[in-house]
């Protein structure tokens, strides 16, 4: 005598899909999370040193966020975020990633990247957000980025280091005046 027992699965293989998805994802943008751009970036980090070639990070940080909060609410804010995800995804390779890792706070991974070329992207960027006004229930928004650029070449192959460094090179941008892109000049 033979006994068969047969289970639907699909509810669990997607509940295990929809868990892998958020460990991963931002809630609010739909791209990756502080977590998942960190094992990339250590992913990475590893690869560069058996293999040496540059590697840059970008942080973009939203001008005067707090504002657009304020003055509209936090559903425009919240649009806003969207839109700055959306573009940037529209903005860089897909090797790049893509990441919210904090509130306004985004960071872009580019693999084999100079300082150069980082500086080129970010620029591209700044302009495309700048000219594409965020769609909101409170009317089309004009959101601007600054942002902070640091390559792997220059800071001696520590991820740690090279992430002070972008946010080094954030705050000078913060100080020049937002809505543009500083690179230091970093040495090894």
């Amino acid at each position: 005598a033979y006994c068969l027992i047969l289970r639907d699965l699909s509810d669990h293989r997607d509940t295990a899909a929809e868990v892998r998805q958020a460990a991963v994802c931002d809630y609010l943008t739909g791209i990756h999370n502080r977590r998942a751009f960190f094992e990339a970036a250590e992913r990475e980090t590893r690869r560069v040193k058996q293999r040496p070639r540059p590697l840059s990070v970008v942080l973009f940080d939203a001008d005067h966020f707090k504002r657009i909060n304020d003055s509209l609410g936090h559903p425009a804010g919240d649009a806003v975020l969207c839109h700055i995800a959306s573009t940037l995804r529209a903005s860089f390779r897909e090797v790049d990633v893509v990441a919210r890792i904090g509130g306004e706070e985004f960071a872009v991974l580019l693999p084999s990247t100079d300082l150069q070329g980082a500086h080129t992207v970010a620029e591209r960027f700044c302009r495309k957000l700048a000219a594409s006004p965020a769609s909101t229930a409170a009317g089309e928004v004009v959101c601007t980025v600054s942002a902070g650029i640091a390559t792997m070449a220059d800071c001696g192959g520590d991820l740690n280091t090279l992430m002070q460094r972008a946010d080094q090179a954030l705050y000078a941008t913060k100080a020049a005046g937002r809505n543009r892109v500083c690179g230091l000049a970093l040495e090894r």
